[in-house]
């Protein structure tokens, strides 16, 4: 469960960094208040493309250009998202083609999964049957499982050493994208007939989050100097975003250079996002039963 945190903190970050937080940074990227924008709803569309040579990247490059992924956020108490963080919910969308593959959402810091388990067979690269796929739809399939935040603050302690509460779970998503956002926009940009351009290395980026990791983190973070560089996209409309690309280069070895691009959308639509009904809690007697095998879980807490 700690990589579906860590999986919905790298939306985020995509997010801020495909001009999520840049929606409500006018003209130049200057302005940094209002990090995730002056409305309650904030939807963001993205895809993800690799460019690279290799046999373990022709694998990703078939998973990635399949997906989608849908992020909704929604402030609780009716404020804009901006001035209301602590109290956004968030739903993330994970699509193949038409076909939703699975949704996670977070209410309070609790996590929601409801995995589409046939569709994974959908998926070319992963390797997947409907067959193999078979055992874990009939105890998982449509079901919301929720994932408490006292269960994942416990597993967060004992693998990144934090010391986690649900307001400080909060806190440190915004630092992280107030921080990713104030480096954007104080780097120089380009206007171009659409809306803006930045490039830098990835050097530069890596300096700028690394103090902010280090006081989260209390197991000591190494840093080596960071190859590579970005280009950031915004299309706009006014001052407001409306999309925007990133691609990013890093050295692949042997094979050269490698991109991963990522393409986002922009909405504020009424979208709300909804505590999920009916969830079977996770528990840590019901984590013991699972790794007993089936027939305790079974016998337990599914029947």
């Amino acid at each position: 469960m700690v990589r579906i945190r860590k999986a919905k903190l790298m939306a985020i970050v995509a997010g801020a960094s495909l001009g999520l937080s840049a929606c409500s940074v006018p003209v130049a990227l200057s302005d940094t208040n209002a990090t995730l924008g002056a409305s309650q709803f904030l939807q963001v569309h993205l895809t993800a493309n690799l460019f690279a040579h290799g046999a373990s990247a022709a694998k990703v490059i078939k998973v990635l250009k399949k997906l989608s992924f849908d992020q909704n956020y929604q402030s609780a108490n009716g404020a804009p998202l901006g001035t209301a963080l602590n109290s956004a919910r968030s739903e993330l969308i994970i699509s193949n083609a038409t076909e939703r593959v699975a949704t996670i959402v977070d209410v309070n810091s609790n996590e929601y999964l409801n995995v589409n388990i046939p569709s994974l067979a959908h998926i070319p690269g992963l390797g997947l049957s409907a067959t193999k796929l078979a055992p874990v739809n009939l105890l998982l399939g449509g079901r919301w499982i929720e994932f408490p935040h006292s269960l994942l603050a416990k597993y967060e302690t004992s693998t990144l050493h934090l010391k986690p509460t649900a307001a400080l779970a909060a806190k440190n998503e915004i630092q992280v994208v107030d921080a990713l956002v104030s480096f954007l926009a104080k780097q120089p940009t380009t206007t171009t007939a659409t809306g803006y351009t930045q490039t830098g290395t990835l050097a530069s980026l890596v300096n700028a989050l690394t103090p902010l990791l280090k006081s989260t983190v209390a197991t000591p973070i190494t840093t080596t100097a960071a190859k590579g560089s970005y280009k950031l996209a915004l299309t706009m409309s006014g001052n407001v975003a409306t999309a925007a690309s990133l691609a990013v280069t890093t050295p692949n070895g042997k094979y050269g250079d490698a991109t991963l691009t990522l393409t986002g959308t922009f909405a504020r639509d009424n979208v709300p996002v909804t505590t999920p009904s009916n969830a079977l809690v996770i528990t840590n007697s019901l984590i013991k039963q699972l790794s007993g095998g089936a027939s305790g879980l079974l016998g337990g807490s599914l029947g």
